[in-house]
This record gives C-alpha cells, sequence and structure tokens, in this order.
C-alpha cells in the first residue's frame, strides 16, 4: 500500500556533516505520509553524498556561504503549500511531516509554526538547543516578539508566507556577520506583517546537534548567540520600531541578573561573556547599514580598487 503524500517541502541546509546529514535522512525515510519533496541545500566541499536507497532527494549543492542563503535558495526551489525547515543533525518520528500538515489544516490563520525540539545527549557535558512546549499558544503582533523563541532547528511555514515576509536576512545566521537570530528575525518580521505564528507541542524533533562545555564549544555557541540577538535589536531601532527598546531592556536585564561568577568552578559559562557580547551586538548592529523599507541588513559590497 502506498503512503500518503502531503503537500510539505522539507528543506535541510547542511555544511560539511554527512554522517549527520544522512542520519537525518534515514528518519526522513520512514515517514508515513510522506512529504511532497525532500530539498538538501549542500553548502558543503565537496558537497555531500547522499546515502539513503529508498527517499528521494532533490540535492541543491550551492558556492553561496551563510545558512540564510541556503534557507532563500530552498525558499525558491519549493513547490510544497507548506515548506518545513529541519536541521541536518536532527531526526524525525515516522508521523513527523502529517503532524505538520495537520497543524496548517486545522488552523488556516497560522503562518508559522514552531514545534517542540527535544535535546539528545547522554553526556551532562554537553549543551543541545532545544525548545519545549508544554502546550499551543498563538503569538499575534509585534508585541508578541518578546514571547517568541523557537528555534529555527525545526520551522515551519506557508509557501504564502514566505511570498509576504520575503527572504532571510544574509547577514544573520550561521556563516553570515551576526552568527544566529535569522530565525528570531524572520518570525518578528511576519509578526509585523499581520501573520500568526502558533506553538504547538504536537510536532516534535529530537536535536542531536550537542556542544560541549568542557572544550569552549557551547560557551562559544551562547555568545555568538547573545551578540546576534543584540544586532537584530539595533536594527529593529535603526528601522523606528519601538519595540526594539522594550527588547532590549528585557535582554539586558535578563543577561545581567543571569551573571553567575562562580559558575567557573564547573567550567559551566559565567553568563558574564553573553551580557559583553550583546553589547557588542547592539554595537554592530547600529553601526551596519539597513534597508528600513525591508527591515534587513543591507549587503556590504567591497569594491577593488584599481
Amino acid at each position: 500500500m502506498e503512503r500518503r503524500i502531503v503537500p510539505v517541502s522539507v528543506v535541510i541546509c547542511t555544511r560539511d556533516r554527512p554522517a549527520d546529514l544522512n542520519r537525518c535522512l534515514e528518519s526522513l525515510a520512514l515517514l508515513d505520509p510522506q512529504p511532497l519533496e525532500v530539498i538538501v541545500v549542500d553548502q558543503g566541499s565537496p558537497p555531500a553524498v547522499l546515502s539513503s536507497a529508498t527517499l528521494r532527494v532533490l540535492h541543491r549543492p550551492i558556492a553561496e556561504r551563510g545558512l540564510s542563503r541556503a534557507r532563500n535558495h530552498g525558499l525558491g526551489v519549493a513547490r510544497g503549500d507548506v515548506i518545513a525547515f529541519l536541521d541536518d543533525d536532527c531526526v524525525v518520528g515516522a508521523t513527523w511531516a502529517g503532524d505538520v500538515a495537520a497543524i496548517f489544516e486545522r488552523d488556516p490563520d497560522a503562518g508559522i509554526v514552531f514545534g517542540t525540539v527535544i535535546g539528545v545527549s547522554a553526556d551532562p557535558d554537553d549543551y543541545v538547543p532545544a525548545y519545549a512546549i508544554s502546550r499551543e499558544r498563538r503569538l499575534v503582533g509585534r508585541t508578541a516578539a518578546a514571547r517568541a523563541h523557537g528555534i529555527g532547528a525545526a520551522m515551519y511555514l506557508r509557501a504564502a508566507t514566505a511570498a509576504v515576509v520575503g527572504t532571510f536576512d544574509t547577514r544573520l545566521g550561521a556563516g553570515g556577520e551576526f552568527r544566529s537570530s535569522e530565525d528570531w528575525d524572520y518570525s518578528f518580521r511576519a509578526l509585523c506583517s499581520g501573520t500568526s505564528i502558533v506553538e504547538t507541542p504536537t510536532v516534535v524533533v529530537r536535536h542531536l546537534g550537542a556542544k560541549r562545555y568542557s572544550d569552549g564549544t557551547a560557551a562559544r555557541l551562547l555568545r555568538w548567540n547573545a551578540f546576534s540577538h543584540g544586532a537584530v535589536h539595533a536594527k529593529l531601532l535603526r528601522c523606528g520600531d519601538w519595540i526594539a527598546i522594550v527588547l532590549m531592556s528585557n535582554e539586558l536585564l535578563s543577561l545581567t541578573a543571569a551573571v553567575r561568577p562562580w559558575n567557573a568552578l564547573w567550567r559551566r559559562p559565567t553568563n558574564a561573556a553573553r551580557l559583553y557580547m550583546y553589547v557588542r551586538g547592539l554595537g554592530a548592529g547600529l553601526r551596519a547599514p539597513v534597508s528600513k523599507s525591508e527591515m534587513l541588513f543591507r549587503e556590504v559590497v567591497s569594491v577593488a580598487r584599481a
């Protein structure tokens, strides 16, 4: 009996993580119902060799660098009514594609959906980005931005929403000058456009992307996240959006209150560096050129002198 197909385009952006990618694809091969298509946007050098023999994949190697550019490429080629972004170091259960389609079917006003992301690691020294959702909730309007915390490891949106909101900011996200926050930034611009965001516990992925505290990779990730948040908040301020004052105040208070000098004894982040990086990000965002009409950082093009 053939498996049902739902109008979901799965987009996986990857770079030089073939083992993670193929593990992700193995989980997608077991989906029932199946998605309309699986698109792998590959920025690796060389591109990954896909090992799944049972899953048909549209493999799109691109020379451009940066997660936001990869996401934008996926938006441009996806044919489904719903676009499901999935990190290459995630795995899903057999009903995942059907769960994604179902939330949009039963809620025609939902433009973006974030689901539960479960961090998976057997080592307590690991930090795995995760997002737990206990109950379904709807976010509407720019004032909801302070409560929108879904992560791009599992981000789902209608193609019609992408047509309204536009592209991801290419100076944000891994590989960009500001190394994360492209997902939050996109969500905020969606809220400004009148799009509703739904956070639901009914769509679940398992995130295996562990970073270690002992070697500094976890602390480095958290610091750059803070830097990027600062840059995005500064961009909103540059665009004349008053909500930036609220977001900046909340973040500064939260990071200041979270400083724990004694954490250094257990090789855990003291959070002082995160506060410092957030302020650095504010400064960098205030200096960066901005397109106020698009609410995007402008690309900086260097011109070689003759």
